[in-house]
């Protein structure tokens, strides 16, 4: 990140606390929709930075398209299905679709109680 935009330094936070590393070219794209698995791998490095974490973990088999699970999200996955975060979509994870403002706004509202202490 070497020009100042209206996301540089909320970029630069999350960098620095972990919970986002960018694309796989270290860049980052705020105006390119996220996918459900960048959600939830989000989320779970932000539990762990709150301290929420917990070691929770699901077993993803019950959903069909477990298998789809990129290998870099299935530690968020896995903690955002046990933790209530995601609960699916009529029974799929749908991991690489993209995560639509309604669903966004679900999931950090469910995680809201535990942020809050």
């Amino acid at each position: 990140m070497t020009e100042e935009t209206w996301w540089s330094a909320s970029a630069r936070w999350a960098a620095d606390a972990g919970i986002v590393k960018g694309m796989p070219d270290g860049t980052f794209a705020p105006d390119k929709p996220i996918t459900r698995e960048q959600m939830a791998t989000m989320l779970y490095r932000y539990a762990e930075y709150l301290g929420l974490e917990d070691d929770l973990s699901a077993d993803l088999s019950s959903f069909p398209d477990s298998g789809e699970v990129s290998s870099w999200a299935l530690e968020g996955m896995e903690y955002a299905v046990a933790s209530g975060l995601i609960e699916g979509s009529d029974g799929n994870l749908l991991p690489t679709k993209d995560a639509t403002r309604a669903q966004a706004v679900t999931v950090f509202l469910r995680l809201l109680p535990a942020a809050e202490g």
